[in-house]
């Protein structure tokens, strides 16, 4: 399947290397999501290749999936990694709970134990990055950034627990304060927010540079927001102020054969009367911005198509595969255009297979994802277990066990396993794992 799109701005992109959990929901123990590709040459084009300051060459999958059963882990594993990459971003709430500790609740043992969290990535200068955290209910347990400027590692910072005073604020309630040194300098931060977060406030040569990778690199809309309303207008909102991307997605649809060839969208006002209770003819309008989204389709008299005429369906009149096209389609051409790493929480959600293809094949594609762009997704769909589409190590399957620990693990972790190998047809036979273990259910229900 080919596509003809724009050709996408150069702009320097960061990548994830590998992403680790412990502790976290069902995932009891260490599980790791590793975009290192392997040393084959075969179907080099899902590859990317990047090289740093040391001529140290590196390899990156453009995309991975993950299958297994429903309740198995796959979203716990993305939800993970939103929430971490979030909570970096945004600053918490004095005295709140640490947002990203999720202990394994099916152990006493480990509900006593910390969340931990670990990434490697590329960032500035393609230098390689390495950050932890581990985390408590109320506070940071530990903090580590390392970075490879050379071949060997180089701290930048590393935190421990240390309370070291403690101040009042909001009617007497007690906020933990921990006074951290980076470059001579110290830092003040609640023992509840990350020191990395500080400097997206604060300015700081090579921190500064640390938090925006997280900030702008990540797109994670897709799988927080998973298809709403508000990801809806979110999403019209960046086509109205960026029309050659309107102009993208317009082209996506023809390709997808869905009949629409135009996209009108409109932010118009809204008035709303509203009734403030206690206050004597109270009556006020309150004036908002509203998203109006219709499908352009083209009008026919007599089976004979009118040119330039069209009949504009509305967005909620539409289907739903029509509708999670728009949003998604709209996350995936500016995440290519700007080398992000796009994660998606059930791709195929009310798509026909084809179209599902069709957007991973987008950024599999040398022509279109030339910026650095990354998908991670989970799905259902086992005609994408296509030996003809991904390598073996881009394809990764979680279990759960009786006890309701998950475990992630790749097609690559087969010793043996080809290339060439009928992965659907292997999959659904029960030879990799990852499947529903269903019962006789004659017996169940007689």
């Amino acid at each position: 399947m080919k596509f003809k799109l724009l050709f996408l701005n150069k702009i320097t992109a960061f990548m994830i290397l590998d992403f680790s959990i412990t502790n976290y929901k069902s995932f009891q123990d260490e599980a790791t999501l590793t975009m290192t590709a392997e040393t084959s040459k075969l179907k080099s084009s899902n590859i990317h290749r990047v090289a740093n300051n040391m001529d140290e060459l590196f390899r990156t999958s453009k995309v991975s999936v993950i299958y297994g059963p429903n309740a198995s882990g796959k979203s716990n594993l993305l939800t993970a990694l939103t929430d971490f990459i979030n909570y970096i971003v945004k600053q918490p709430k004095l005295g709140s709970p640490v947002g990203i500790y999720n202990s394994f609740s099916f152990d006493l043992k480990k509900m006593a134990e910390p969340t931990r969290y670990r990434i490697n990535f590329l960032g500035p200068e393609n230098i390689r990055y390495q950050y932890s955290v581990a985390v408590a209910f109320s506070r940071i347990i530990e903090e580590d950034l390392i970075y490879y400027p050379e071949k060997r590692p180089r701290k930048i910072f590393k935190r421990k627990s240390n309370i070291q005073k403690v101040e009042e604020v909001n009617q007497g309630t007690e906020i933990e304060i921990e006074e951290l040194t980076v470059d001579k300098k110290k830092y003040s931060v609640f023992s509840n927010q990350l020191l990395l977060s500080k400097f997206g406030e604060e300015p700081h040569d090579l921190l500064s540079k640390v938090y925006i990778y997280f900030r702008d690199t990540y797109n994670l809309e897709v799988c927080r927001e998973n298809y709403s309303d508000t990801l809806r207008d979110k999403a019209a909102k960046i086509l109205l102020s960026d029309n050659q991307l309107k102009k993208d997605l317009e082209r996506l649809f023809i390709v997808a054969d869905t009949k629409i060839f135009d996209l009108d969208i409109e932010e118009v006002e809204d008035k709303n009367t509203i009734n403030y209770q206690g206050v004597t003819r109270a009556i006020r309008t309150k004036t908002e911005k509203k998203i109006q989204l219709h499908y352009g389709h083209a009008l026919y008299n007599n089976g004979v198509r009118i040119k330039e005429a069209k009949v504009l369906v509305p967005h909620d009149n539409e289907s739903k595969g029509t509708q999670t096209l728009f949003t998604i389609g709209t996350n995936i051409l500016n995440a290519l255009r700007k080398g992000q790493v796009l994660i998606v929480d059930e791709l195929d959600s009310s798509l026909h297979p084809y179209i599902t293809k069709m957007l991973v094949q987008l950024f599999l594609s040398e022509k279109i994802n030339k910026n650095g762009a990354q998908l991670i997704f989970n799905t259902h769909d086992v005609t994408l277990l296509d030996e003809e589409l991904f390598r073996k190590d881009q394809i990764w399957l979680t279990e759960k066990n009786d006890i309701g620990v998950s475990e992630l693990f790749c097609l690559s972790d087969f010793d043996g396993l080809r290339e060439d190998t009928p992965f659907e047809k292997w999959y659904m036979a029960g030879k990799f794992g990852g499947l529903p273990k269903i019962p006789n259910l004659d017996k169940i229900f007689s």
